[in-house]
Order: structure tokens, then sequence, then C-alpha cells
């Protein structure tokens, strides 16, 4: 599978343990005319070739699959999302996930890349008609981003970015390529793209999403690596030492706007109410849409040498 099913069920943990919690309940019965057919959990990736997504039916007992012939491992649903702006409708595949020995899932898979800036119209229905709703607007491509370089102290050389239109992006990653002069001749060193996972980062600004990294600890762990040498590819003679960078970069996903803030502490007793996270018509639950974004920018013989000054 393509897809991370882990990010798929975090919410529907949570609605779970409310549902259970209040269903002792005689006086409030939170299934009693909500017209509400299905919880929905899942996102929209542009940059995935295979969408998948969550459905659980709304009913009165939990979701507990024991088996893949228990009754509850079907389900009355058909998944189709449409296209708003072309008008292509695209359906959706089922298929039992199982989560460990005892516990199953509803997923369903769907073959297409969604475009940025177009929306998309998520139904889920049953044979009778009923269905539960989600429209999902894919963010636009981001422009090439600027940066500005902080010089701190000698272990701290801070990347700035600011990120215009977005009120949160996840997944910091820092990308490195090195200066090679072996690389296309016959038995020459072949090197990947050194990458170092930054998490989240940054506060909302009045012009956008900033959020900073340092070069300096990417930079040592790079050269500490050559450092020890690896026995079964020696490095050429006329590779430089200490390594030199070529480029540098970062990446990062966002979320569209709206979606709750995962920087700082959020609120998970609220977030966890039925209805208050959620963005499905006739329904419970929350589909979102992600998209990515990376900038490479060259070394030049300045930045270089305050980073071999580092070391």
């Amino acid at each position: 599978m393509a897809r991370n099913v882990s990010s798929l069920l975090l919410g529907a943990c949570s609605l779970v343990l409310v549902l259970t919690g209040g269903c002792d309940s005689t006086e409030i019965d939170p299934f009693e005319n909500e017209g509400k057919y299905f919880t929905i959990y899942g996102y929209l990736d542009p940059f995935a070739s295979e969408q998948t997504i969550r459905v659980v039916p709304i009913r009165r007992s939990l979701e507990t699959i024991p088996t893949p012939d228990a009754p509850q491992a079907s389900i009355n649903a058909e998944v189709h999302t449409e296209d708003l702006m072309t008008g292509e409708v695209i359906p959706w595949t089922h298929r039992l996930y199982q989560w460990d020995d005892t516990t199953r899932f509803h997923l369903f898979d769907a073959a297409f890349n969604p475009l940025p800036g177009h929306s998309y119209r998520l139904q889920v229905q049953q044979a009778n008609g009923q269905a539960s709703t989600v429209t999902v607007t894919i963010p636009e491509r981001l422009p090439a981003l600027p940066f500005t370089l902080i010089d701190v102290n000698p272990d701290s050389l801070l990347v700035e970015l600011v990120v215009p239109g977005i009120d949160q992006i996840w997944t910091v990653r820092a990308h490195y390529e090195l200066v090679n002069p072996t690389v296309d001749r016959p038995g020459g060193l072949r090197l990947p793209d050194y990458t170092f996972e930054h998490g989240l980062r940054g506060e909302s600004t009045a012009d956008g999403w900033r959020f900073r990294f340092n070069l300096i600890p990417d930079y040592r762990a790079i050269v500490d690596g050559f450092a020890t040498g690896d026995p079964e590819n020696p490095l050429p003679p006329d590779f430089p030492l200490p390594p030199r960078l070529k480029t540098f970069g970062v990446s990062f996903a966002f979320p569209q706007n709206g979606w709750p803030r995962l920087h700082g502490t959020p609120d998970l007793t609220t977030l966890s109410q039925p209805g208050q996270f959620s963005n499905v018509e006739n329904g419970d639950g929350f589909v979102g849409a992600l998209s990515f974004h990376r900038d490479d920018w060259p070394v030049d013989e300045v930045l270089q040498n305050r980073l071999f000054d580092s070391l």
C-alpha cells in the first residue's frame, strides 16, 4: 500500500472513546435524528498515485470486526469522488484492513493524483441513497521561496524561511548534495542525497508561516560519516575532504488551511467531540488535503567556508 494507514486511525480512536463514554446516558442519544450515516477519515495527497480513506458506519454498536467473515466485515457503502472542475467521477474500491490479530477496518482506495487548485467532492452512499459527503480543495503549488541565513554562533547557522499564505507546515526535512568530482568517470563514487528530519517547526506570523533549521549539526553529521569511512567503498584519492556541499534544500508538507494546529499543545478533549473536528456533511470525521514543497539552493564559497569554520 502506498499510504501509511496509521494516520487515518488517530481521529477515529478519539471519537470512539467519546461515544463509548456517552452511550450509557438515557437522556442523550447521539444518533437520534442526526441524519448522519458515516464517519470518514483521511486526506488527499497530490504526490501519491493511490488515495486511501477510512469509512466507519455510524451505529449504536462499536465497529468490532474480529474475523473476516464477521457480519460487520461487510459494509453497505459505495464511494466515489467527483472533480468539481472537470466533472470526472472516480470510483473507490473497498478492502478490509487488518490492524492486528483482532482489529480490522474498512478502507477504500482510489488510483488518481488530485490536482493542485482542484476541489473534489467525496461521497459515501448506502444502497438506499443516504450519503455522507465532504468537499476538499487541494492546496495550490507554492512559488520558489527565498531564504535568510542567520549566523548565531559557531554552532548555529540558521536558515529562515517564510511561507506566505500558509497557517502551518509539517515534517520539515533538510537535503544536501555534495560536490563529487569523481561521479562522471568509470569507477567513480556514487553518493546519495543526505536528508535530515527536523520535524514540526515554526510559528504563524503576519507574513505567513515562519520556521528555521540549523545547518551546522547536519553538516557535521555528514563530515563525521566520511571520517569513519567505508572499507567496502573507499574514497578515491582526489575526493575533497572535508566534503563540500554543492546544494542544500528544504522540503515540507503543508495542509489546506483550516486543519487544527499540530504545533503546541492541541486541545484533544475539544477535538474529539463529535462534530468539532469534522468537515463531513451528514456524517462525522475529517477529510483534508496535503501538499508538499521543496526548494534547493547552490552553496557558494562564503557559505561553504562558514561551514568549514564550524568543524
